[in-house]
């Protein structure tokens, strides 16, 4: 039950990043003044890219978690109410889409359900999340729909640079504001920090999901 995997995956997205991180932060001091149009677009240009290394990891360890849920061979009824919401995803859909005339034969079936002996299976690719992207409010669906007890993030003064992150990476790729318009605004030294703040919030997901799973917290 390792997850192994996902944190090397994550740590070589980060590792890219980083490398990217050593061109962006460009020659001199730093400092955000007086750089070249290239460096200010590749000061933007990082906050797409480590963007794209928080969901990855966040995406893998969610898989991660549901696959070895799956392996474990646990019983519907013996599962968290809360993990119930996914566990039951399908059956949950398939109630709130029935016409009234069978609203409440499917209201019976799915309370049925959670009282079955058939073992958990989930699909992997499912994410407990409003489809949105990946912020503070996802993986605070994500630890509520698995029933984690534990902190959300590491440190709740974490969340500005979450926030920071996804405004900066939506505002680019959404053509809303230019790469180089939103580079200007930063230092090599406010990239390096949020990077490894960024990082952070990751290591401390990962390792909650695993937590999760060894001390096996989806059960009753």
């Amino acid at each position: 039950m390792s997850f192994q995997d996902v944190i090397s995956s994550s740590s070589s997205r980060f590792f890219e990043v980083y490398q990217f991180y050593t061109l962006a932060k460009g020659s001199g001091d730093g400092s955000s003044l007086h750089t070249s149009a290239s460096t200010r677009i590749m000061r933007g240009v990082f906050f797409v890219h480590l963007y794209g290394a928080f969901e990855h990891t966040i995406v893998r360890g969610v898989q991660k978690t549901l696959e070895l849920i799956n392996l474990a061979h646990c019983p519907l009824k013996d599962v968290k109410p809360q993990f119930l919401s996914i566990a039951l995803s399908a059956n949950f859909d398939s109630a709130s889409d029935v016409g009234r005339g069978k609203q409440w034969e499917r209201r019976y079936e799915l309370l049925m359900q959670m009282q079955s002996p058939d073992f958990v299976s989930v699909p992997t690719d499912l994410m407990p999340t409003d489809g949105r992207n990946f912020n503070f409010r996802q993986i605070q669906s994500i630890w509520r729909s698995f029933g984690i007890a534990g902190d959300i993030l590491p440190r709740m003064s974490l969340r500005g640079t979450l926030d920071e992150l996804v405004d900066n990476r939506n505002r680019i790729a959404h053509g809303n504001e230019a790469a180089a318009d939103v580079g200007r605004r930063y230092t090599a030294s406010d990239l390096h920090r949020i990077y490894q703040e960024v990082n952070e919030i990751c290591t401390h997901v990962v390792f909650g999901l695993e937590e999760h799973i060894v001390s096996a917290g989806f059960r009753r």
